[in-house]
């Protein structure tokens, strides 16, 4: 089973591959490649898209070369690849669900979309509960969880190969 799908019963997660199916025509490549790369929760008889479910890894570190250089430690690597990680929903957003593809026929499969105080939803989206934003906080949880691990095997793995690159910020 595919990790980021143990939270599924094999039911839910044959019912989601035949909607993908349907959204990217047979294409058992990308129905594959959705079935990996999207953390999907199942809640009120709906899967919900919450986050990239393997967030990239940088190896190397980008500064400004007209300031201090980057240190290429456990904590400077780590520190940098925490912009990759996904961030929990901020209760000051509104949070929406919306069609995770437009080509998908019902509202089978959707996806998180925020608006700030001075955005207005677009026409379809509904208004998530606490409910639904508690459950996909702790699935996006799990991911940062698991990214963290991810992190530090990859460093012990790939210390030697992480390095520290300046560039041209304002040139």
């Amino acid at each position: 089973m595919i990790k980021n799908l143990k939270n599924l019963t094999d039911e839910q997660v044959i019912k989601l591959t035949e909607i993908l199916e349907e959204v990217w025509r047979g294409n058992k490549k990308m129905v594959d490649y959705s079935l990996k790369s999207a953390k999907y929760i199942y809640i009120n008889g709906r899967f919900i898209s919450c986050c990239t479910a393997k967030p990239s890894i940088d190896k190397t570190m980008w500064y400004d070369d007209e300031g201090k250089g980057i240190d290429t430690n456990f904590n400077s690597f780590v520190s940098y690849n925490k912009s990759n990680m996904p961030r929990l929903l901020d209760p000051d957003t509104s949070w929406y669900l919306d069609i995770a593809y437009w080509r998908q026929k019902g509202r089978d499969l959707l996806s998180v979309r925020g608006c700030t105080h001075w955005q207005e939803p677009e026409d379809g989206w509904e208004e998530m509960t606490e409910e639904e934003i508690k459950e996909i906080n702790k699935a996006i949880q799990e991911v940062r969880d698991d990214y963290k691990k991810r992190l530090e095997m990859y460093y012990k793995k790939y210390s030697d190969k992480i390095c520290a690159r300046g560039y041209w910020v304002n040139r």
